[in-house]
Formats: C-alpha cells, structure tokens, sequence
C-alpha cells in the first residue's frame, strides 16, 4: 500500500461497485484516477482528481466537472503541499 498524497484533490464520488467507478473515471476525463479504500467491511472505490498545486486550480476543474455532467456532489478536499 502506498502513502497518501499530499496536495488539493477533487472528489468526484465513492463507489461500492468498480464499474460504477470506471465509468465516472471516464466521464470526467484527464487526471482522474481510482482509489481503493477500506471502510469497515467492504471496499470503496474512491473516483478522484489531482493532486493540484493549489486550491484556485482545482476549483477551476470542479467547476468544469460540475457543469458538464452528473456530478453536482463533487467537493474539494486537501491541502496545498507546501
């Protein structure tokens, strides 16, 4: 397992399904990546962006991400490494 890294990242969602995953990985493009996390009992698949060199730029991609497709509850989360 490696580390987490350090940086501002862009939530997109939480998946108990990996295609559910891989397909909202494909919906919102370059830079995205699938993470797997442990919570309790069952593994979540974690769709997510980044990291980014600051805040201003992941903001900029959550806007993008939320008005071109279904993913109103993506969120910003991190800090900028530093």
């Amino acid at each position: 397992m490696t580390a987490p890294v350090a940086g501002v990242f862009i939530r997109v969602g939480a998946y108990e399904n990996e295609e559910h995953a891989r397909k909202a990985l494909t919906d919102v493009g370059a830079g995205a990546t699938v993470a797997r996390v442990k919570s309790k009992d069952r593994m979540i698949f974690r769709v997510q962006i980044g990291p980014f060199a600051d805040r201003g730029q992941a903001e900029a991609r959550l806007k993008e991400i939320k008005s071109s497709g279904p993913y109103n509850s993506a969120y910003i989360s991190g800090k900028p490494r530093g």
